[in-house]
């Protein structure tokens, strides 16, 4: 008799740890957390993840309380590179993962973005552009972190691995949703739930060659990553 009853206490200690096992993975920014590269769809990502109440970038509060107090950016917690947390910090402790996108297409996306009430021209644009790249942006993390390089966010100031999973923006959809499959997440990505899109008023063809050249200076690692996913 005392040999069934401890058959069932083991049988049902077994069962709770397979369930408990299984409601873990619901709990998804434990397991995997996203980085926020800005201008690379990273309101897409969190809105949608939202909606099926997975708490990643601005709407992952717990960020805050492991932001560095040293940190020399005054971003949003949700724009911030990995390196400006605490070891606390689920960046620290859980896989995540990224968008890389071009550098060209990037910056144009934030010329349109932050102009989307004006006409957009290549003049206009290539002017903006210089304007901006200046190491208050590039280095200090002004406009809100908009013009820091990626390879920021992929490596910490020891060139540690910060995001595990790198997906490409032109590649995005067919990335974003073989990673879910990968960690078994029910959560994909269409072309109907794409936040912040602009309209291809001007594109990185418009940009003139010396813009080009400060582009190619300032992000030359963020195009060196791009080449390593081709």
């Amino acid at each position: 008799m005392n040999y069934i009853f401890i058959l069932l206490i083991v049988s049902l200690i077994c069962g709770i740890l397979v369930m408990s096992d299984k409601s873990s993975k619901h709990n998804i920014e434990r397991f995997l957390e996203f980085i926020h590269i800005p201008k690379n769809a990273g309101t897409t990502f969190e809105n949608i993840a939202n909606e099926s109440n997975i708490k990643w970038g601005k709407f992952n509060r717990e960020h805050i309380k492991h932001k560095r107090k040293d940190s020399k950016f005054s971003c949003n917690f949700w724009h911030l590179p990995p390196n400006e947390f605490h070891e606390t910090s689920v960046y620290k402790n859980n896989p995540t993962f990224c968008i890389l996108r071009n550098p060209y297409d990037r910056l144009v996306s934030e010329y349109k973005w932050k102009n989307k009430r004006e006409p957009h021209t290549p003049d206009k644009m290539n002017n903006w552009l210089r304007e901006k790249l200046i190491p208050n942006n590039f280095e200090n993390g002004g406009s809100d972190c908009h013009f820091l390089p990626q390879s920021d966010f992929i490596y910490d100031k020891n060139d540690t691995i910060t995001c595990d999973n790198v997906l490409r923006f032109d590649k995005l959809t067919s990335a974003f949703n073989d990673l879910t499959d990968q960690y078994e997440i029910d959560l994909k990505l269409n072309e109907d739930n794409i936040y912040n899109a602009t309209e291809p008023t001007v594109t990185s063809s418009d940009l003139d060659d010396d813009v080009k050249n400060l582009i190619q200076n300032i992000y030359k690692r963020d195009f060196e990553e791009l080449e390593k996913l081709n």
